[in-house]
């Protein structure tokens, strides 16, 4: 479900709205209405398909399912999740045949989303920097800083080009 207040009174359906009243769209109902979804409970992918579909069947509205939200506060993760899923059915779909599991019924799960509050205190802590031991070689910074490139001017900003470099000894 997503929410939203009010900010000022207002009108919905008929219905008075005080400001800072919670709103909340019930998603679930939304993708289940049968004048946007003809037989919403069954199984028609290509009621999504922009083209060969049938001419006589309306695309449905954009904002008719909103898993994602809309506007300005949006789910900014939106494209990378629907490539993950893009890329998910398609490996699935690659390996497998699915069929319906004659043992049960699907039941929906229902439930609405925990967001913080207004204010989320968090601190960013700088990370101490990593011992250079870590990630040292077994030569020294002294003879990284007495090394001689004689090429190094003219090959500087010069990208893929190499470079070779002296040690000092």
């Amino acid at each position: 479900m997503n929410a939203r207040s009010t900010t000022e009174d207002c009108t919905l359906g008929g219905y008075q709205v005080p400001k800072d009243t919670i709103l909340m769209l019930n998603l679930y109902v939304m993708s289940r209405d049968e004048k946007v979804f003809p037989n919403p409970d069954e199984f028609h992918p290509e009621r999504w398909l922009r083209e060969g579909r049938d001419e006589n069947e309306p695309l449905p509205h954009p904002f008719s399912l909103l898993p994602f939200g809309s506007g300005v506060r949006s789910c900014v993760g939106r494209r990378v999740a629907e490539i993950q899923m893009y890329l998910a059915t398609i490996q699935v779909l690659q390996r497998y045949s699915l069929k319906k599991s004659d043992v049960f019924d699907i039941k929906p799960f229902v439930r609405t989303q925990l967001t913080p509050g207004p204010e989320l205190p968090v601190m960013f802590l700088e990370r101490a920097r990593p011992s250079p031991k870590l990630w040292q070689t077994d030569r020294s910074y002294s003879q990284l800083a007495g090394a001689k490139c004689d090429t190094c001017a003219s090959q500087q900003g010069r990208v893929g080009s190499s470079i070779l470099v002296q040690l000092a000894k």
